[in-house]
């Protein structure tokens, strides 16, 4: 459990160079909260290559704001892991709720991520990208440590 906040803490700052690399974006978006690359960039790039913008433009199309999102999970999560810190029960509880909490937001996060930034766990199987499926499965599997973890403890 000392690791709880480790990982959302670290992600919270990873995401925040991403937001500046313009690494990982979403798809386009012109609604609230969407942002706009500036200056050469993958995105630009790939924008460029797919006819989205002519290549003299120097700003994107308007994407969802990705790192945002998971920069906003982390803090949740963060937020979460100290609301419910002393309501468990048992050592370990606190560091996979966490991890559920970090995969949850990840997965929901996935639908409005560009499948290009993921690289090859970009690709649609059943509907879902293949990190959705990773992501699931690990979902699946910490919830059931988490609750076993708790079980044990009556």
């Amino acid at each position: 459990d000392a690791f709880a906040f480790f990982l959302p803490v670290v992600m919270l700052f990873q995401r925040a160079g991403c937001l500046s690399a313009g690494c990982c974006f979403g798809l386009p978006y012109h609604g609230i909260g969407s942002i706009q690359y500036s200056g050469f960039s993958f995105i630009r790039d790939y924008q460029i290559k797919n006819g989205w913008i002519p290549y003299n433009q120097l700003t994107t199309m308007h994407v969802h704001a990705i790192p945002v999102y998971l920069m906003l999970i982390s803090i949740l999560t963060i937020a979460l892991l100290f609301w419910v810190r002393k309501k468990l029960r048992q050592h370990g509880s606190l560091f996979l709720f966490g991890l559920v909490c970090m995969g949850i937001g990840r997965f929901v996060v996935e639908f409005f991520r560009d499948p290009i930034t993921n690289h090859s766990m970009g690709d649609v199987y059943l509907g879902l990208k293949f990190v959705q499926w990773f992501t699931l499965i690990f979902i699946v599997l910490g919830s059931f440590l988490f609750w076993w973890n708790e079980f044990k403890a009556n």
